[in-house]
This record gives C-alpha cells, structure tokens and sequence, in this order.
C-alpha cells in the first residue's frame, strides 16, 4: 500500500513540476491543490478509483445536501453570536468529529483544543468555528462555537448559478493543461463531479471573504488537516490574514498534503510541525514552518490530569497483570498480521482504529480478534481515549506505517513498523524499529523490550508562536 501511495505522489509531484499548474486558476482562485489531492484519493484505491469516481459523481449534490441538515439549527444565536466575533481576534477552524474524542464528557480536538485552551489561560481573545456540518450543534463542547455549515447553502446556491458561466472554462484549461498528461501516465480523466466542487470552493472563498470585510478580520486562524477546507484557505490569503495549519501526519515526501512544489495561495501560509525534521521538509519545498512539537503533548506536560485513565480501563489493565501494547491500524492496508499477533497471549492489546477506515474494514478487524479467542483485547477505551493517553501507558507502539509513531517518539515509547518502506518515512526517528521479511514477529518484539529506550531528541517551543 506504502509503495502505490509513494508511486502515485510521485507521478503527481512531477506534473506539478513539469507543467505551469499554477495557472489553472477559477478568478485568482489557484485550484491545482483540489484536483492533486482528489486525484490521489481516488488513484489510491488502483483499480477501484474509476468506480469511486463514477460513486463520487452521481453523489455529489446528495453529500453536499447533507451539509444542510443541521443548517436551521445553527441559527440560533448562541452560534451566531460566535460566527460575527472575528475581528482581531485568534480564529480556530475545528476539525471534523472523527478528530475528536471524549473529555470529561466534552467533545475534545486533539489538534486543536490545546492550542485554544493555551491561549484562553493567556488571556488571548480567541473565537472557534467548526466545520462538522453533518453533527447538531451540542452543548457539550468545551466553548461556544459557530458551524461553517452556514456558508454551505448559499455557496452551493451559488455554485449552481455560475456553473454554466465556468465549468467550459475549467474543462478547457484542464484539457489542455493536464489532461494528456493524466490520460498517459495515470490512465484517469477529472470527472464532473471535481470540476463543481471547484466552483463550490471559489463560491466559498467569495462568501468568507465578505464576511470578514463586513465583521471583521481575524489577526490569525489555526486549523488542521487544509484539505478539507480549500475556499477557507483561499479566502484567508486573498485578505492576506495569517493562516496556521497544524501538523496532524508524517511531513514528508509520502504525504500528499505535505509534498508540493510551488507556492500556491489555496495552501496555509504557515505550517505548525511536531519537530524540526518535518518542519525542514515543508521548508524545503519552500513553504513557512514553525517546530512547537504536539500541541496535545506540549499542553499535557503542565495538564497531566487530561491524560488519565478512567477506573473502569485502568483496573482492567492491571488485573491482566500483561504489559500493553498499542496497534495503530490505517485504512487501505492488510490486517492479516493481526491474527499472528494475537496468538501471543503475554500482552493486552489496545487496537485503535483509523478515522479514515470504513465500517467494512472495521468489521474485518473485529471478525479476527473474535476469531482470536484473545481477551486481553480493547476496542473500547482504545478509540475513545486521547490517543497520547494510551501512548503513554504502553510499553510497545506496533503500526504498518502510521505518523503516530512520530508522537510516540516524543513520548519515548518505542514503535514497530511492519512495513519495509517505513524506514523512508521515520529513518531519523530512533526509538523505531522495523519488521524485516525475516523476522519472526513475536521475537522482534521480545527483542524491543530489552533495549532501553532514550530519551526524545525533540525540541520544543511550544508557546513561543503563540
């Protein structure tokens, strides 16, 4: 799986080499960065991506309606009074719900609440919007926030009026630009589907962009994971506000989100790494990076209480009497080591799934540990808990190639690759270890245990930006 994401980013990196893609533009609206990420998504899944691209098509208008459901019940104004406080203040973007867990029965952001909370016991006055626009509004957040879903409606109206005005346009630069070149090296064509949620976008950036110029501009805005959020983006560097995306993956050349050759203004200005390895990569490419480390670490180390375990988990670990290991599972990939890894009974497992993984993918992890008979397994707590919580209450950390081994560095527990590309993406990570075709899995294991563990390189600054 490692080597046909590498493969496909590879071949997308040297089209935006080798082509002015920075002159696709809808108004100065750069729209390469949409159709990169999307063409990868798609491309991902080999064979599967033409299907999913005619799924993505037929669907569209009914995802993007989905966005409106809750669009009367944001209204109110509780959340409206949240939506017109920006000017000169901190902004953050929160994230969709899959990057939250439960906190002292808050819904807590793993990316982004420390930085809130941090600025807050500042006394920085600071604004939260989200973007979980298939959720209700609940009042069980940790502040008074405005949901973006607002936008949706008029910019979807929008879209659909200036349609016919653009969507020649864009077929014709992409034709002529790209098209070819997809055609030969990718065996893909841009479907209809991407070229409207171009338009969607640009109907986005308008709509933001006038509600700043009428309430006020925000001194600066962080969020996570851009992608999600192109028209945002695009609209804060029309007005020329700073906009910080913190690191939520690997930066690196295997991360489509992180690998770009040119500076194009539907990216964030300012990028937020965990380290300084990952901050020299988006330098590299010429992007902004500042190295404050995890914020969720970072805010913990004076917040110990937040990383707690809850009575009920921490007595059945210690009943086991077994020392813990963490599996980080990913979306895409094979689970059959799984079934290996179970037959070794002398330690609990916590298995975490991946935000991105479908109910299907879950269901064939969940069918090999019921097949296992192993009960010294969670699901539970292991998908509910801050994920440096159970980092820091294990001894052993194994995973195919996630980034969360990067937080377990910083943590100082050490990690097992399974996969043999890892190594390109953590070689400077010392507390990593890699599975070699070789080696039997249950001594490589027994083998991490004996080696000390060093402390973390890592330098923080956390606090300094802010």
């Amino acid at each position: 799986m490692l080597d046909r994401r590498m493969e496909i980013l590879d071949s997308l990196n040297k089209i935006e080499k080798e082509l002015p893609v920075e002159n696709l533009q809808l108004g100065n609206m750069q729209y390469w960065p949409i159709i990169k990420i999307k063409l990868f998504s798609w491309l991902i899944f080999d064979s599967k991506s033409q299907r999913n691209m005619k799924a993505e098509d037929s669907s569209l208008k009914s995802k993007l309606s989905k966005k409106f459901l809750p669009f009367l019940k944001t209204l109110h104004p509780k959340y409206m009074s949240s939506l017109l406080k920006t000017n000169k203040r901190n902004l953050i973007l929160s994230t969709s719900v899959n990057r939250h867990f439960k906190l002292n029965e808050h819904s807590f952001d793993y990316f982004l609440d420390p930085i809130f909370l941090y600025l807050q016991e500042n006394k920085r006055k600071t604004t939260v919007w989200s973007i979980n626009e298939s959720q209700s509004p609940h009042s069980t957040t940790l502040y008074k926030q405005a949901f973006t879903n607002i936008f949706y409606l008029p910019a979807f109206l929008l879209s659909i009026a200036i349609s016919p005005i653009f969507v020649s346009k864009i077929n014709k630069h992409c034709k002529c630009l790209l098209q070819p070149t997809l055609s030969s090296q990718l065996q893909i064509t841009i479907p209809n589907s991407l070229i409207f949620r171009i338009i969607f976008e640009f109907s986005l950036s308008k709509l933001f962009q006038l509600h700043f110029r009428l309430f006020g501009k925000p001194s600066r805005v962080f969020t996570t994971t851009f992608y999600s959020k192109w028209g945002f983006i695009h609209a804060l560097n029309s007005l020329k506000i700073p906009v910080y995306d913190v690191q939520h993956g690997v930066q690196s050349n295997y991360h489509s989100s992180y690998t770009w050759n040119k500076i194009l203004n539907t990216l964030p200005s300012n990028f937020l790494s965990w380290s300084k390895q990952d901050a020299e990569h988006i330098q590299n490419w010429g992007g902004s990076a500042t190295a404050i480390g995890n914020p969720f670490i970072s805010y913990t180390k004076n917040h110990k209480n937040l990383l707690a375990l809850p009575l009920e988990f921490e007595t059945i670990i210690k009943e086991s009497g077994k020392p813990v290991i963490i599996i980080s599972l990913q979306w895409g990939t094979k689970y059959d080591f799984l079934s290996e890894l179970l037959k070794n009974a002398e330690y609990f497992y916590l298995i975490r799934f991946h935000p991105g993984m479908s109910q299907q993918e879950k269901d064939v992890v969940l069918k090999i540990i019921s097949d296992s008979n192993n009960k010294s397994t969670d699901i539970k707590f292991s998908n509910q808990l801050p994920l440096v919580t159970l980092l820091i209450n294990s001894s052993l950390h194994i995973t195919c190639y996630s980034s969360v081994v990067i937080e377990a560095d910083l943590l100082n527990t050490p990690s097992l690759c399974l996969s043999g590309d890892s190594k390109k993406l953590f070689s400077h990570l010392k507390s990593c270890h890699y599975l070699e075709e070789d080696e039997n899995i249950h001594e490589k294991i027994t083998k991490i245990a004996s080696v000390a563990q060093t402390e973390s390189a890592n330098d923080f600054s956390w606090g300094s930006l802010l």
